[in-house]
């Protein structure tokens, strides 16, 4: 008897260790396997961007778009305002702008396998190029990007960081710094002219500083002979002016209230001629909006015409009857040149 109760012991032993040694078995949480369920779909989720080769351009120019995406999308969807192509299922597609503005560009990335998308939409700016005689970036040389070939020399200027904050992507004038283009720039300026260009004024000379002219001063005297050509300037009370001179004190132009620049800060200013001989022919944007606000003159000579002044077009420095004066203190950025005036739209974009 006592040997069945033994027996009978033993095996219920057996039995309770075999349970007993064998790997639980799997118990899922439902909260635990919804937060699995939400990892994977943020690990799958689809992220998307692009940056082009360009955020500010000229009109006629290629960029290139690049983007920048996760979770494996099955389609790129591209739309170009003002592009041509405008749409591409490329990934890094090449486009051409036409149209001067602002154009908004969009990338929407699909997946197919669970029917989801992402969107990213930026804009660009395309500068007006119609009647561009000369464009010179100044990112770190005095190459002209117009196609022109009206490339400068660099006396003095040194890299500095432009509007935008992008590094050596602007020039830098110490008051006795300038560059000097081209001779024949206003050989195509005889119907009209617009100047534009990014300022930041450092110092107020007691010479109204020139940050465009070809104003030749230092040339023989005399009513239509060679002391001619326009100048772009600050004044000493911190405003602009711009003038067309046929001889030393024979000239036509529009100046602006005084301080309407501010030291230290950049503007961006326009100035431009509609092809007459009289001061109401001359305008002033200052930051993309009107600034002139009265004539200044001293009886202009009409010579029949825009005379072309045998001084190439400098920057930061101007001549005058001793020779060189009007040193600039500051930093110029974006110099564009045209030979037609612009319209206000065209100026409010080169104004961003």
């Amino acid at each position: 008897m006592k040997n069945q109760n033994l027996f009978y012991l033993l095996s219920l032993l057996t039995v309770f260790t075999f349970f007993s040694c064998e790997e639980d078995p799997i118990v899922t949480d439902p909260t635990e396997m919804e937060e699995m369920e939400m990892e994977m779909e943020m690990e799958e989720m689809l992220v998307v961007d692009f940056q082009p080769s360009a955020s500010k351009i000229n009109e006629g120019e290629t960029i290139t778009f690049e983007s920048s995406v996760q979770g494996n999308p099955s389609s790129y969807s591209w739309t170009f305002e003002g592009g041509t192509p405008s749409t591409s299922d490329e990934s890094n597609p090449q486009v051409t702008f036409n149209t001067f503005g602002n154009h908004k560009i969009s990338l929407v990335i699909s997946r197919d396998s669970d029917a989801t998308s992402a969107t990213i939409e930026k804009e660009i700016v395309v500068c007006p190029g119609a009647g561009m005689v000369a464009y010179f970036p100044l990112d770190g040389n005095a190459l002209d990007q117009s196609g022109n070939n009206f490339d400068g020399s660099i006396t003095g200027a040194t890299n500095i960081e432009n509007y935008n904050g992008e590094a050596d992507s602007a020039m830098d004038f110490d008051g006795d710094d300038y560059i000097e283009t081209s001779t024949m720039i206003d050989d195509q300026l005889k119907e009209g002219a617009t100047f534009s260009t990014w300022i930041n004024v450092k110092e107020m000379g007691s010479e109204w500083s020139r940050f465009i002219t070809n104003y030749s001063g230092s040339s023989p005297g005399g009513n239509c002979l060679e002391r001619v050509g326009f100048i772009a300037s600050i004044t000493e009370d911190a405003g602009i002016r711009i003038t067309y001179a046929s001889d030393g004190n024979d000239f036509v132009g529009r100046i602006s209230s005084p301080n309407t620049i501010a030291i230290n800060q950049w503007h961006h200013i326009t100035c431009l001629w509609r092809g007459e001989f009289e001061s109401s022919s001359f305008e002033i944007y200052i930051d993309g909006q009107r600034a002139d606000s009265e004539d200044f003159e001293d009886g202009l000579v009409n010579c029949g015409g825009l005379l072309e002044s045998p001084l190439p077009f400098n920057f930061g420095r101007g001549f005058c009857a001793a020779g060189e004066c009007g040193f600039f203190t500051g930093s110029i950025d974006e110099v564009r040149i045209y030979d037609r005036p612009l319209s206000e739209d065209e100026i409010a974009i080169l104004a961003q």
